[in-house]
C-alpha cells in the first residue's frame, strides 16, 4: 500500500519539457479566437428546433388519426349499422309502426262489425221470441237483410 502511495506522489512531480511547453503555448495564442459559446448555442438551437418540428408533426400526424377514426365510426354507424341491427333504422321502425296501426284498424272494424252483427241477431232473436204467431217471424227475418247491408254500410 504505501509502495502505491509513493508511486502517485512520484506522478505529480512530473512537468512537460520546456520545449512541448512553448509550442502549446504559442499554438493555444495563435489561434484564432472563436467563441465556443456561440457554435454551443447554435447547435443547441438546432437540436431544440428539430425536436419542436418532431413534436409537432407528432401531433399533427396524431390528430389526423383522430379524426379519421371519428369520421370512420360515424360512416359506420350510419351504413354498416342498419345492415347488422335493423332494428336502428328510423324508416323501416315507422312503416313497421304504420303496418300495425292498419292490421289494429282492421281488427278493430271486425270487432265493430261483429258487435253490431250481434246486437241485430240479438234484437232479432228477442223480437222473434215476444210475437206469439209464426206467420210474423219471416217479415222479421226478411228484414233481416236490410239490417245486414246497412251494417255494411256502416262499417265501410
Amino acid at each position: 500500500m504505501e509502495n502505491i502511495i509513493e508511486k502517485l506522489k512520484n506522478l505529480k512531480k512530473i512537468t512537460p519539457d520546456k520545449d512541448y511547453s512553448s509550442r502549446s503555448l504559442s499554438f493555444i495564442l495563435n489561434s484564432p479566437k472563436t467563441s465556443p459559446n456561440k457554435f454551443f448555442e447554435v447547435s443547441l438551437l438546432r437540436q431544440k428546433l428539430f425536436t419542436n418540428l418532431k413534436l409537432s408533426a407528432n401531433i399533427a400526424i396524431a390528430s389526423i388519426l383522430v379524426l379519421i377514426i371519428f369520421i370512420s365510426a360515424l360512416y359506420l354507424n350510419s351504413v354498416v349499422s342498419p345492415l347488422i341491427l335493423p332494428g336502428l333504422d328510423n324508416s323501416k321502425i315507422s312503416v313497421e309502426a304504420q303496418q300495425i296501426n292498419q292490421s289494429i284498424d282492421i281488427n278493430l272494424k271486425e270487432i265493430n262489425y261483429h258487435k253490431l252483427s250481434q246486437e241485430v241477431a240479438q234484437n232479432t232473436l228477442e223480437k222473434i221470441s215476444e210475437t206469439t204467431t209464426p206467420s210474423e217471424a219471416p217479415e222479421i227475418l226478411s228484414s233481416e237483410g236490410q239490417i245486414d247491408k246497412l251494417l255494411e254500410e256502416l262499417v265501410k
